[in-house]
């Protein structure tokens, strides 16, 4: 009678221990993969969706500023209307700085009159950028200029001009750079940090 082969292959305990390890490995080495690429393109479309969004207000922002006349203490007053928010080397100039923290601004507050004689300003509340128009008629708003999927958290303005002056050989053309740092709302890999420069002249030459 033939007998039986005696079968001793197989794995052992070692070998299944490791390869269950190895396999572990791989599937968390994967997972981690596949987070980072997930992270990444969700940073990445946050990012755009907030220079877009900026874009946008400095477009808005633009066609306004290029039209700014020069205003003065004079006029706006003849008129019952001061756009003025501090009373020192402000008048006669197209673009102004005020830090009294007017509206509730939580920044310093950049503001002109534009060509229909309304006085425009831009500042922060918080994270949102604001805008407040206020005209000749005694009508005022204030509205958000920023979508509530971003957060600004910074709000600088750099202006170039000085009062002018019919003898004042050294008057240059107005133009104010801003700088804007914003960041999207949501999870915490998202909060990539987006800052955006850009300089507008005004097209007053008078």
């Amino acid at each position: 009678m033939k007998e039986l082969e005696n079968n001793t292959k197989g794995f052992s305990l070692l070998e299944i221990t490791v390869s269950i390890g190895i396999f572990s490995f791989l599937m968390i080495l994967a997972t981690g993969i596949f987070q980072s690429v997930i992270r990444g393109q969700g940073s990445a479309i946050a990012s755009q969706d907030t220079q877009e969004s900026l874009r946008y207000v400095y477009e808005v922002m633009g066609k306004e500023i290029r039209n700014a006349q020069r205003g003065t203490e004079s006029d706006t007053v003849a008129n019952s209307h001061i756009c003025l928010l501090d009373n020192s080397d402000t008048d006669n100039r197209v673009f102004n700085i005020s830090t009294n923290g007017d509206f509730g601004a939580t920044s310093n507050i950049f503001y002109f009159k534009d060509k229909n004689g309304q006085c425009i300003y831009y500042f922060l509340i918080n994270d949102v950028l604001m805008i407040h128009r206020d005209d000749m008629a005694g009508s005022t708003y204030t509205v958000a200029t920023t979508p509530q999927s971003i957060s600004v958290t910074a709000f600088e303005t750099v202006i170039n001009d000085n009062a002018y002056n019919e003898v004042f050989s050294n008057w240059v053309q107005p133009d104010v750079t801003f700088r804007v740092t914003a960041e999207a709302k949501g999870h915490e890999f998202l909060n990539n940090e987006t800052k955006i420069q850009t300089t507008i002249s005004s097209r007053m030459y008078e």
